[in-house]
């Protein structure tokens, strides 16, 4: 053997040797805890809870922090009385896997209302153009849904595995075989929701100095969605599974701070794009995009975290929307209850 494919064969051997390793200790790390996915975690738990005890029929309030923030299932529920729980989670965990969230919640009978973020529409699933690749995303799942992750086809699990850093691999060796981590202290925290899965706790006399959500913008809103947004297959995958098991899907938009570019001409395309798609799929949208706008005064620390005022104006708006439908699914269920009956 020459001198140069002794080299070769010695530097592929090497090399096939290093990703073994890593490999190994990235496969041998899932499913152990992590504190930057702690929140998150029991934040979904406690929302599966309440959904479960909700029953059926039930509105789900469905989407990322804008409407763990910024909708109030406490005050549908207390002026329609139509029992409603708010599973508004983390927007990081992308619209694939929150609506598999969703999926988990809802019975026949049920209705989800969807109210995602505007950058949640340019994201594909797993394996699909644009996949969603947040690390928050994949710390997540390595550390809290292993099960879901090696579900995924072998080549798309190594290709998440090159997500990890060498900080968050060691911290997932360290805590294999731990149990729960220490719960997160001030506002973010699964203690600040109330009965319904509202955020509460998000005041004015609370909020980072500096009002930073000023400098924030959406820039799928305000530059405009594609021509062919690379999440709509995932809404409409989602949709067909409501459809084949009795749930009934309703849509808006999400609520977020106001700022001068949402009333250009690209963000009204992006509005109604989104309201296109919905309604070909055969999903009602609900109220205008500018409902879903809100003053910058009324925002805690970013552009779809509103205050607690913010979350009543807001539902304040939808609700007259979604309260007659509301009425009247509530009117269908009695009548069905007393045709049993007879």
């Amino acid at each position: 053997m020459t001198a140069p494919t002794k080299f070769y064969a010695g530097f592929g051997l090497g090399l096939l040797s290093a990703f073994s390793v890593f490999y190994g200790l990235f496969f041998a790390q899932l499913g152990a805890p992590t504190l930057s996915s702690q929140w998150c975690w029991d934040l979904n738990s406690r929302k599966q809870e309440l959904a479960r005890a909700a029953g059926t029929p039930k509105l789900l309030l469905v989407g990322g922090s804008s409407v763990l923030f910024g909708l109030s299932a406490r005050d549908i529920q207390q002026q329609t009385g139509f029992p409603t729980v708010n599973l508004g989670t983390h927007a990081a965990l992308g619209a694939e896997y929150i609506l598999r969230l969703a999926r988990r919640s809802a019975q026949p009978g049920d209705i989800v209302l969807l109210a995602f973020e505007y950058e949640a529409y340019q994201h594909g699933a797993p394996g699909k153009p644009v996949p969603w690749t947040d690390p928050l995303y994949f710390d997540y799942l390595f550390a809290r849904d292993a099960a879901y992750f090696r579900s995924w086809p072998l080549t798309e699990q190594l290709r998440a595995a090159m997500w990890i850093s060498t900080r968050r691999l060691k911290e997932g060796w360290r805590n294999r075989g731990r149990g729960e981590l220490e719960a997160h202290a001030g506002i973010y925290s699964v203690k600040m929701l109330n009965p319904y899965g509202d955020q509460t706790g998000a005041r004015k006399d609370n909020r980072s100095p500096g009002q930073p959500w000023l400098a924030l913008r959406s820039e799928n809103l305000a530059r405009g969605l594609p021509a062919e947004p690379n999440g709509f297959p995932v809404f409409r995958e989602f949709i067909e599974w409501a459809r084949q098991n009795q749930v009934r899907v309703l849509a808006t938009y999400p609520t977020i701070c106001h700022r001068p570019e949402y009333e250009a001409e690209p963000a009204q395309r992006t509005a109604a794009a989104i309201r296109e798609f919905f309604e070909s799929q055969g999903v009602p949208v609900l109220g205008e995009a500018r409902e879903g706008m809100l003053d910058p005064d009324l925002f805690f620390d970013t552009l779809y975290h509103p205050i607690e005022e913010g979350a009543r104006e807001r539902t304040r708006r939808l609700l007259t929307h979604l309260a007659p439908l509301l009425q009247r699914e509530g009117r269908t269920a009695s009548a069905g209850t007393a045709g049993t009956a007879k």
